[in-house]
């Protein structure tokens, strides 16, 4: 039982976790899962949960280009000043310190770690009109990102600012099923100004309005089949949802770096009916 509500801990980060929380998961009283829980951990459960945080804005700060302000919601907190106290708290320095200290960096922040969150959510995803860069290859190998290359050149040719776009990759095809062929794989760059979609029609392509369940997660490219399976999981058997055939989407929080894929945060769209 203590396994299973650490687990759950670790995946569900971004909510504000609370002791009658996992007494419901558990199906035992607050005031039993406490003690069990104390002795196990030998420290209280609020303070394990905040040392388990910490460690993933370590991560987030230390490994990714996710802005601090971003972070703190995605460990569960909403305000700046009590995610910098729990920081300090935890590692004696300040979040934005912490991400100047690269010899501390060094100390803290695993290798092996990583982002998952199952807190995932129901969305209606709008129709939108993308440029799209096909290619194909093995949505688990870091060789597919060479297409964010191209996509990186399209953008220097025709003098256009990353920050004027969103980004996707389309995924036609479930990785899972076939792992030996090259399956379809489209960078997408999504303008915020829809009058740039002008620039190339050729490049056109619309992405329908559809329904998905938005998981978020963030790790090494070689660790996305793990986190994959452990998503699609949830998706089976715990999120309520039902999954449909049809393509998926890995939005991006920032411009893929073909060079060093790895430690990329984004959000993976997931076909619901």
């Amino acid at each position: 039982m203590v396994k299973e509500l650490l687990t759950y801990i670790s995946y569900h980060l971004e909510e504000k976790i609370s002791l009658e929380q996992l007494a419901k998961i558990s199906g035992y009283s607050p005031f039993h899962l406490h003690k069990v829980l104390k002795l196990e951990l030998q420290d209280s459960i609020g303070n394990y949960i905040k040392q388990q945080k910490m460690k993933k804005a370590a991560y987030l700060i230390g490994l990714t280009n996710t802005p601090i302000n971003k972070v703190k919601f995605l460990v569960g907190y909403d305000n700046d000043s009590s995610f910098a106290r729990a920081f300090k708290d935890v590692y004696n320095i300040s979040p934005s310190a912490f991400r100047e200290n690269n010899d501390l960096k060094r100390k803290i922040v695993h290798l092996d770690e990583d982002y998952v969150s199952l807190n995932c959510k129901a969305v209606k995803f709008k129709e939108q009109q993308a440029f799209v860069f096909p290619s194909y290859g093995n949505y688990f190998s870091k060789t597919i990102y060479q297409i964010w290359k191209d996509v990186a050149l399209y953008l220097q040719a025709n003098k256009l600012d990353q920050e004027q776009f969103e980004y996707y990759a389309i995924l036609h095809n479930c990785q899972h099923l076939d792992m030996e062929t090259p399956l379809r794989y489209d960078a997408a760059l999504v303008p915020k100004n829809e009058a740039l979609l002008r620039i190339n029609p050729f490049l056109k392509f619309t992405m329908p309005s559809e329904r998905f369940a938005i998981y978020r997660f963030c790790s090494k490219v070689s660790d996305y089949q793990q986190n994959s399976l452990v998503i699609t999981r949830h998706l089976m058997e715990s999120s309520g949802f039902e999954h449909r055939e049809g393509v998926a989407y890995f939005r991006f929080h920032q411009f893929p770096d073909w060079t060093d894929p790895d430690n990329l945060l984004l959000d993976w769209y997931m076909p619901i009916k």
